[in-house]
């Protein structure tokens, strides 16, 4: 098989599953990094610096590194490594992964790290991180495909044929510069004039203006197009809203890891209804997802429930970070635009002064090669 070296997803996946092992050991429990490893991943051989397993290889540095994250996330969970041949160990520094250490659990077991307020505690701090995040899941995709999809509507339907037609001007009167450039050039090398030939690189040299004159021109269709569309009632919304926060909750990648495919791509499934605005494809999603709720048994442990903490922490942390970059760019910061009549109106007057002045410098150049190429 072939081997790869760990990097810090592997190390990291390497000590979770090192933490799981030593959570069922008893106190006082001697025994070896390189010893837990080799029972978990099943080591092969010492070769090139590299120990060896089934799946993947660590050097030496690695397995420092591993050891020195290991007692950082260790003491976090509740248990303490103490080494038999090095007092440094209390300090979080790492130790060679031959050495020995002895297990203690700082807290009172009760079949596990934590006593039962104490799980009782961290499983109500799950719960409700779960639900900030189905609520900030919601926000982000009200933001993302209702309110900005609605402003950029707005936007295109306010001033984007003023927008498209200022750009088509612009690059009307760019060609027509760069192509009595490209004749005078010709003129001044005493080269035949060939204007056919002269068109084409002209398309090629304005290819990428014609790919965004074609991307305005399809953007202006999605508006008109999205500002003909059905729109839900004040009751419908709030049910939409209801059952797609309540499928974000049961569903969402984020908050259970261990879905199965099929359950991923229902919530995809969920998500393309949910930017359609096709309530009745979420209906039908929301009552399957009710049979589809991940079961929480294997959660139990204090191990996975602080891995569980950690990992929505950092989802949460994703999600209010995407949340922040919607409302920093196009379109959400023209929702202030868009609601001031006056400044739409003013943009609308500095869009025609400027198609009027490459207009007139359009009938300057046209002029110019009139007498060009007579």
């Amino acid at each position: 098989m072939k081997k790869t070296h760990s990097g810090k997803k592997k190390l990291n996946n390497i000590i979770l599953s090192l933490l799981d092992k030593i959570d069922q050991l008893p106190d006082g429990t001697e025994i070896s990094i390189s010893g837990l490893v080799n029972s978990i991943y099943g080591f092969i051989d010492y070769k090139d610096d590299f120990y060896n397993y089934k799946d993947f290889s660590l050097s030496e540095k690695e397995y420092f590194e591993l050891t020195r994250l290991l007692l950082k996330k260790a003491n976090h969970y509740g248990i303490r490594i103490y080494s038999t041949e090095d007092d440094d160990i209390a300090c979080g520094t790492g130790l060679p992964f031959h050495c020995s250490f002895v297990i203690k659990h700082l807290r009172k077991k009760n079949n596990n790290l934590l006593t039962l307020p104490e799980q009782n505690e961290l499983k109500h701090e799950v719960e409700k991180l779960r639900t900030e995040i189905s609520m900030l899941v919601l926000e982000r995709d009200e933001l993302r495909y209702v309110e900005c999809r609605n402003l950029e509507t707005a936007y295109m339907l306010a001033v984007g044929a003023l927008e498209h037609k200022a750009y088509e001007t612009q690059c009307h009167m760019l060609r027509l510069k760069r192509k009595i450039e490209m004749i005078q050039a010709k003129r001044n090398r005493q080269e035949k004039i060939i204007l056919s030939q002269i068109e084409q690189a002209l398309d090629e040299e304005f290819s990428e203006y014609q790919k965004k004159l074609n991307e305005q021109i399809e953007k202006m269709n999605q508006a008109i197009e999205h500002s003909h569309g059905k729109f839900l009632s004040d009751e419908e919304t709030n049910e939409f809203k209801k059952l797609y926060r309540s499928i974000v909750k049961i569903l969402h990648p984020d908050l259970h890891p261990d879905l199965s495919d099929a359950q991923k791509r229902l919530f995809q499934n969920a998500v393309q209804a949910y930017q359609n605005g096709d309530l009745e494809t979420l209906r039908l999603i929301h009552t399957m997802s009710e049979d589809e709720s991940p079961s929480d048994d294997k959660a139990d442990t204090s191990t996975a429930l602080y891995r569980q903490k950690e990992s929505l922490e950092k989802a949460l942390a994703a999600i209010k970070k995407e949340i922040t970059v919607i409302k920093s760019e196009f379109p959400y910061t023209m929702k202030a635009f868009l609601a001031d009549q006056r400044k739409i109106e003013e943009k609308k007057q500095e869009l025609n002064a400027v198609i009027r002045q490459y207009q007139d410098m359009i009938g300057y150049y046209q002029e110019r090669l009139s007498k060009l190429v007579r």
